[in-house]
């Protein structure tokens, strides 16, 4: 069994979280050491008007490393189409509804983490407001292909680790709440706001290390803050003001440090900084006025001290930017531009390689220049050259522990998981019925294969809860197309509450591994006054499962994680409502209806549910859905349950009719 945490960062009365699966074990972290090892760097191009220009060669750029010229020896260009508009009648739910089916799709390229600053943010609604406001116009930017993830620097309970579901994402951002700094008197809170200060800039630099163990994607830490105050030659000034003490002085030389290796980790790690203020042009500075007026201040020593703090937070979401290759969005009331141009910018850029100096280990200045007319380029402004790491005499990790310990799922080996919670059969707990579908390849004969998965669930915090391991046999049968696909059936015993499900899987006779992470949220069924279980996709023909009586017991139908058919196929959903409380039982209304991505209705029914007997405070339902009659395109199921008593619930799935 593997442990996986999270980095929890303790300082004074700050807790903060910082997604990630501390490093991986055997993280393929990049490195530019001496002698003739390449250098990657990325680059974005602008026009006159900000705009990326595409198509570019390596003949169109020049590297200078310390003011001398460097061969470039590897380039490639990416392009991410900008997304469309979606068509006029296009229905909401195609990017608002979360798929219940998460894949390792390996084509990511984007990987956005958002970090809201609630640490230095002052208790200011409008602020607060408006840091909100930016997290989610840059989470309804975002393509289905994306990843993000949203941390605090405060309050990390309500943090959400990387996912596509928007909603999820939405959830944790509309869950901030500010007021921390400058929130009592002068003389009594001077340290406890540095020691908030000095949790936010850990969290950044939490977060960048974060990302350095994610290879793949451009990656891009959105940073929502008014600022850190530190001054590059004394560190915060409200610190400096005070009677010098051993202590303070640590504060100013930790301070430096840290932002230095900040800077250096993301140079390293290949991520860009983009900065937004959510103060507005002088909210911050206004607010801090006031502050230092309503303490006994006299205004005019009020408005200076005011002024230099404002002055030094901006500095700070200036640098952060200047120094990773991102952009700061300061002094704005309209933040959406900036959101626009960073979305620009991450869709086309440029991996440029070259070959450094023979220089020694340490930070050496960079240059990339284009010679194409009327551009800019922008990128990073130095490079660290490290000396080569010592041997690692560590203990072997096994591919299982490497696969579930990423930041982002493996994609080797591609996967798909369906989870489905259930009221245990007996106890309060409820049980996960997780089906995990494999693609892998197959040769022309059948053949058995051992797989290796192991599952482990972990609660928002990053604490781990409980695992299982399944070792099974799968019969492959022979395939001209050269593939096969087949899935395995687990149960997790789970109570109520939100998850992320952490799944490996490990092929030793191809020596191939992937992952695949998902959230889930477990309801309370002996408590809800009315809950359905997961909806339970089966089709018939069916892929190959094992082991074949996983859920026995506890489910009448094998799940499946197929959401895309054809037309001759068979296509069913399962689910079981529950009657929580102890109230009497009373009748139940059952509802369907299947929508198409133009918000048309194509299949519905209504009915009451009888309640089978012997059972209890439960009723089993199902439905098929005809898919036969269904043109090709996406679709989404809705089933709901509403008591006599007038009290509902709902679950949704979506699929697609190929």
């Amino acid at each position: 069994m593997t442990s996986y945490t999270w980095a929890r960062l303790g300082i004074a009365a700050i807790a903060t979280t910082v997604i990630a699966a501390g490093a991986p074990m055997d993280a393929q972290t990049p490195t530019f050491r001496t002698g003739v090892d390449i250098v990657r760097v990325d680059a974005t191009v602008l026009d006159e008007h900000q705009r990326p220009i595409r198509g570019l060669t390596a003949a169109d750029f020049r590297v200078l490393e310390d003011g001398r010229p460097r061969p470039i020896v590897a380039f490639d260009a990416i392009d991410i189409p900008e997304i469309p508009p979606p068509p006029p009648d296009e229905a909401a739910w195609v990017r608002a509804v979360p798929r219940d089916v998460v894949s390792n799709r390996v084509d990511e390229r984007r990987i956005f983490l958002i970090i809201m600053d609630d640490a230095t943010l002052p208790s200011a609604p409008q602020m607060i407001e408006n840091a909100k406001r930016i997290a989610t116009d840059v989470v309804s930017r975002m393509s289905d292909s994306d990843r993000a993830a949203v941390v605090f620097t405060a309050n990390s309970s309500k943090a959400q680790s990387f996912t596509a579901d928007r909603s999820r994402l939405l959830a944790a951002v509309n869950a901030m709440r500010g007021g921390f700094v400058l929130g009592t008197s002068p003389d009594f809170g001077t340290m406890a706001d540095t020691m908030y200060y000095k949790g936010a800039v850990r969290t950044i630099s939490q977060s960048v290390e974060t990302l350095l163990a994610t290879p793949q994607g451009r990656k891009t830490i959105i940073l929502i803050s008014t600022g850190v105050p530190v001054d590059p030659d004394g560190g915060i000034p409200e610190l400096s003001s005070m009677n010098s003490t051993r202590g303070d002085s640590d504060m100013q030389n930790w301070l430096r440090e840290e932002i230095s290796t900040l800077f250096s980790t993301a140079e390293r790690g290949h991520v860009s900084i983009y900065t937004f203020d959510p103060g507005g042009p002088t909210g911050f500075e206004d607010f801090a006025g006031l502050y230092y007026r309503s303490s006994g201040m006299d205004p005019t020593a009020a408005m200076i001290k005011a002024s230099q703090l404002a002055t030094h937070a901006r500095d700070f979401l200036v640098d952060q930017a200047n120094f990773t290759g991102g952009r700061a969005v300061v002094g704005t009331a309209d933040a959406g531009e900036g959101v626009t141009q960073m979305f620009r910018e991450s869709s086309a850029y440029y991996l440029i390689g070259f070959q450094s100096a023979d220089a020694k280990p340490g930070r050496h200045s960079l240059r990339i220049e284009t010679y194409k007319a009327g551009a800019t380029v922008q990128t990073r402004h130095s490079v660290d050259i490290e000396a080569p790491p010592k041997k690692d005499k560590a203990r072997p990790v096994t591919p299982l522990v490497k696969a579930i310990n990423g930041v982002l799922p493996e994609g080797n080996l591609p996967m798909r998981v369906s989870a489905v919670p259930v009221a245990a059969p007996s106890g309060s707990d409820a049980m996960v019925a997780i089906t995990l579908g494999i693609h892998q390849p197959a040769g022309l004969t059948r053949t058995t294969e051992k797989v290796e998965v192991q599952v482990n669930a972990y609660k928002p915090d990053g604490h781990f809860v409980t695992s299982a391991r399944l070792d099974a046999q799968i019969v492959l049968r022979g395939t001209d197309a050269g593939a096969a696909q087949y899935e395995f059936l687990v149960k997790l015993p789970l109570s109520a509450g939100r998850y992320q499900l952490r799944i490996a899987a490990n092929c030793p006779a191809i020596d191939t591994r992937g992952s695949v992470f998902a959230d889930i949220d477990v309801p309370d069924f002996a408590k809800a006054p009315v809950s359905l279980a997961g909806l339970a996709l089966t089709m018939t023909p069916a892929s190959s499962a094992a082991p074949a009586n996983a859920f026995a017991g506890l489910l009448p139908v094998v799940p499946t994680a197929h959401r895309d058919f054809a037309g001759t196929d068979q296509v069913s959903v399962f689910t079981r409502v529950y009657q929580g409380g102890k109230k009497p039982v009373v009748p139940v209304t059952m509802s369907v209806r299947v929508i198409n991505a133009r918000d048309r209705r194509v299949f519905s029914r209504s009915e009451p549910l009888t309640q089978a007997a012997g059972a209890g405070r439960a009723a089993d339902y199902s439905f098929e859905i005809p898919v036969s009659t269904l043109a090709r395109g996406d679709y989404l199921v809705t089933v709901d349950a509403t008591l006599s008593t007038g009290a509902t619930t709902q679950r949704t799935l979506r699929f697609s009719r190929r």
